[in-house]
């Protein structure tokens, strides 16, 4: 199919043209990172809800086609740090994502507006697949060590189950794929709470794909399919 991807919500306008709707002052937010300059920077932007235009941070949709039941369009947009995608059904609801291409730090999960305490209590902002190791998920993602879905057997590729960060989030559903055989460690099909347990290296490990909105099974196996077509 296609080598990259990504995930937002509701209606896409919704979104951007509403303000940020967390306990985040706007002067509190970090701004775009240091080295996303240009096409990356616009793209940060959008992904960031400061910018409103689509079209000018990604330009025109790829590639344009259909899910295997048919539901839904997929467009998927060529980025620097990310691809972003939508899925559109009749209704016009979307469902939204990133597939991570470039530098973790700059690529922007569309939603999430989170601050947080780190070990020494200084603020961290949650914004980035940098940001969202593994380790930092297990407090968002429900029962997240006994419910990873294997996305892609070859590459060792597993979707978190449903993710929230409540307000931080917009109230939205989150997944995330890591590709956990990349640590060393190497699960089943249905990985035990023990085996994930026993990969430390897992804790530090970040997301190749995020999506927003929601989701089945079968149509999370197809969003991972964009990044691994050789499944």
């Amino acid at each position: 199919m296609f080598a990259k991807k990504w995930a937002i919500v509701w209606t896409l306008w919704f979104w951007v043209a509403a303000p940020p709707t967390n306990a985040l002052a706007q002067t509190e937010r970090p701004g775009v990172p240091s080295g996303c300059a240009l096409d990356c920077k616009s793209q940060y932007q959008f992904l960031d809800g400061t910018s409103q235009s689509l079209v000018k941070a990604f330009g025109q949709p790829a590639s344009s086609t259909r899910t295997k039941n048919k539901k839904y369009q997929f467009l998927l947009y060529e980025g620097v740090a990310v691809d972003y995608f939508e899925l559109k059904d009749k209704s016009g609801t979307v469902v939204s994502g990133i597939s991570v291409k470039g530098n973790p730090a700059h690529a922007r999960v569309p939603l999430i507006n989170l601050m947080t305490e780190d070990d020494q209590g200084k603020n961290r902002a949650l914004f980035t697949a940098n940001d969202l190791s593994f380790s930092v998920l297990l407090d968002y993602c429900s029962d997240i060590e006994t419910s990873l879905l294997e996305a892609n057997a070859r590459r060792g590729a597993y979707w978190t189950p449903t993710c929230s960060f409540g307000r931080g989030g917009m109230y939205q559903d989150f997944h995330f794929l890591f590709r956990i055989r990349s640590t060393g460690c190497s699960f089943g099909d249905t990985p035990t709470k023990k085996e994930v347990e026993a990969c430390r290296s897992l804790d530090k490990l970040l997301p190749e794909m995020a999506v927003v909105g929601p989701v089945d099974k079968n149509l999370l196996l197809e969003i991972a399919e964009l990044r691994y077509p050789d499944y």
